[in-house]
């Protein structure tokens, strides 16, 4: 005969063996579905990383892109910076160049005739050379005085070439001059 107790044991004993079995089965999957939840979040969070990256490469292609632009702009500016400088000095100059006018006509005697005006460079500043007739060597010589204190721009005058001419017609004698007047604070480079 078989013990009850047995019988009871035996199955009390399936009973907790096949709980185990469920546990350890549950134990799997659940640790089956973490894996699986795990695996799919980092699959997630790598795609979202890649899109990430893939943003910033872009973001810095665009700024690599748009510093290019800037340095084309950069440079640009730098190649008209000369002519800037240059447009600057010049219109700078217009305002000088009409005051040395404007004061050469005021001082001329009305018996010196100017028959040429140019630029010129006088130990490295500018210079104006001027060619011409005058009544005298008097007259001359007060219009070279006359430029030296007279004006602020005009430095000590240098006498080039002088020379009595006559004149063919009316016999009248008259002073042929070359001078060379330098331009305070004005450079060889400037207007």
């Amino acid at each position: 005969m078989i013990n009850i107790n047995l019988i009871a044991n035996r199955r009390a004993k399936k009973m907790r063996e096949m709980t185990f079995l469920r546990f350890a089965i549950m134990g799997v999957i659940i640790v089956f579905m973490a894996m699986l939840f795990l695996n799919l979040y980092a699959l997630l969070m790598q795609r979202i990383a890649v899109d990430q990256y893939n943003v910033a490469v872009q973001r810095l292609e665009d700024i690599q892109e748009d510093e290019k632009d800037f340095n084309k702009i950069l440079d640009e500016i730098k190649e008209k910076v000369p002519q800037t400088n240059l447009l600057e000095r010049a219109q700078q100059s217009q305002a000088a160049w009409a005051t040395i006018l404007a004061d050469f006509s005021r001082m001329l005697p009305h018996d010196v005739v100017l028959t040429n005006m140019s630029t010129a460079i006088v130990d490295k500043n500018m210079g104006v050379q001027i060619g011409g007739y005058a009544a005298d060597e008097q007259t001359l010589g007060q219009f070279m005085i006359d430029l030296r204190t007279k004006t602020e721009w005009a430095g000590k005058p240098k006498l080039g070439t002088v020379s009595a001419v006559e004149n063919d017609l009316t016999k009248e004698r008259r002073v042929r001059f070359d001078l060379m007047v330098p331009i305070m604070g004005m450079m060889a480079g400037d207007f």
